[in-house]
């Protein structure tokens, strides 16, 4: 069975795990806890990279990070978001300021020998007893002639393919795990459900990735980056530019081992999102303040050097209307809702002119 063997280079902190073995499973790898090898090194991102197994290679994939990721030197090969590379051994790579040795060993599983038949072993037993060493010793000579006319234990027999129904079957209960349905629950899934639950994955992931792709644009009007790790791979989060199918079809073809962490990389924009989504109503909500704040009628009053009251020119019935419109529109529901209906226009127009 091959496996990866990644070990750290250079100095080692003290409660750093100095290297790390992965089976054809793979694994996480980053700052968080939870990862399957937690480096703390602050350059490393908390979600940094991901190893996996397809084919008789063993891949990295880059998930993250301001420091990035390379292969051969700090300044040498960086792995792009989201793109598998394979790995041989002697590569040094480096996540982050960490520098990684990489080996990869592999041993073939012993040839599966299946246990002699009981007229075999009666036979062998007959043998050593002519030799008259009472020992038991097997018989030299072609297996398959020793076989021969002999019944394997049914155990043993080599069960054939699947037939269809057994394939429909485990593609229905793995689909059912997939979905968190409960023993059972299984049966609902029937040709119909499926379909449909099938175009709304396709759906849901097209819109993901839309979604992901304005969060670039939202962080890039929000923070003014000129650069962002999005923008580098054509404002396309993924890394790659590809459509919703083609995504798809290249997750599908590394089976359970993602060429693309979708899974992940759709919780973590969400998170994101979130956090922008917040920061932005907060601006919004300040900004707003900060306008208000000006048209206050205390301010406004006290604006003329030296006198006091409202001005001159002003009604006093004016006045008084002026100060019942502001109290409603910091109170009540009414700022939230000008404000709103403004977006909304501006968004229209935005729209038509496109």
């Amino acid at each position: 069975m091959s496996r990866l063997t990644l070990e750290m280079l250079g100095d080692i902190p003290g409660n750093q795990a100095p290297k790390v073995d992965f089976g054809p499973g793979g694994g996480a790898i980053g700052r968080d806890a939870d990862r399957d090898w937690q480096l703390v090194d602050e350059s490393v991102s908390p979600r940094h990279a991901r190893v996996f197994f397809y084919e008789s290679n063993f891949y990295v994939v880059h998930e993250g990070g301001p420091d990035g990721s390379f292969i051969g030197s700090r300044e040498g090969l960086p792995l792009a978001l989201g793109v598998p590379y394979p790995l041989a051994s002697g590569d040094v790579l480096f996540l982050g300021e960490c520098r990684i040795l990489v080996t990869i060993s592999g041993e073939e599983d012993p040839a599966y020998e299946p246990p002699m038949a009981p007229a075999i072993l009666e036979q062998d037993r007959s043998a050593s007893d002519d030799n008259g060493n009472g020992s038991t010793t097997m018989a030299k000579g072609d297996k398959s002639t020793l076989l021969a006319g002999a019944e394997l234990p049914r155990s043993q027999e080599p069960a054939g393919p699947p037939s269809e129904g057994e394939r429909a079957h485990d593609l229905r209960m793995a689909f059912a795990r997939g979905l968190g349905l409960a023993d059972g629950q299984e049966q609902l899934l029937d040709p119909a459900a499926m379909e449909l639950l099938g175009l709304i994955t396709r759906k849901g992931i097209e819109k993901s990735m839309a979604l992901m792709s304005n969060l670039n644009a939202l962080r890039g009007t929000l923070f003014r980056e000129g650069k962002t790790d999005v923008a580098a791979h054509g404002n396309n989060p993924l890394g790659i530019d590809l459509g919703v199918v083609e995504v798809i079809l290249l997750a599908l073809s590394a089976g359970k081992h993602h060429f693309i962490p979708l899974p992940e990389a759709i919780d973590e924009a969400c998170d994101e999102i979130n956090g922008l989504l917040a920061t932005l109503t907060g601006s919004v909500d300040l900004g707003l303040q900060e306008i208000l704040g000006h048209l206050h009628p205390d301010v406004i009053e006290n604006r003329p050097k030296g006198k006091k009251g409202h001005f001159p020119w002003v009604e006093k019935s004016t006045w008084k209307r002026y100060r019942q419109v502001y109290e409603e529109l910091t109170t009540g529901d009414e700022a939230r809702n000008v404000f709103a209906t403004g977006v909304r226009k501006y968004h229209r127009n935005r729209q038509k002119n496109a």
